[in-house]
């Protein structure tokens, strides 16, 4: 267990920043880069983009819940965050359900 370590705040304006303000802002190239090699960004493009649909989060319940070994593998296999993409892939599901159920 970490130690609680508490400042003054004349000790805190004492201490030096560790804020790199200087440092330049990358290019649109150097982000398309980046996002190039970044596993949660995979498969995000302009279309699908444009195709979102941007809705508030929903309030979380946490529940136990077990799921075969191959899925999880999978999830885990494309970096971290993979609860919140097992999160998204279940709300789709949801979703589209829903959205059969309104048509007339």
């Amino acid at each position: 267990m970490r130690k609680i370590v508490s400042y003054t705040s004349e000790q805190l304006r004492s201490m030096p920043s560790k804020t790199n303000w200087g440092r330049p802002i990358p290019s649109d190239e150097e982000i398309d880069a980046a996002n190039a090699l970044d596993p949660e960004v995979a498969g995000i493009d302009d279309e699908w983009i444009e195709n979102a649909i941007v809705t508030q989060p929903n309030k979380k319940q946490r529940v136990y819940a077990a799921y075969d070994a191959y899925v999880i593998d999978y999830f885990k296999q494309q970096g971290r965050g993979y609860q919140t993409r097992m999160n998204a892939v279940l709300k789709a599901y949801v979703d589209a359900q829903l959205a059969k159920q309104s048509r007339p």
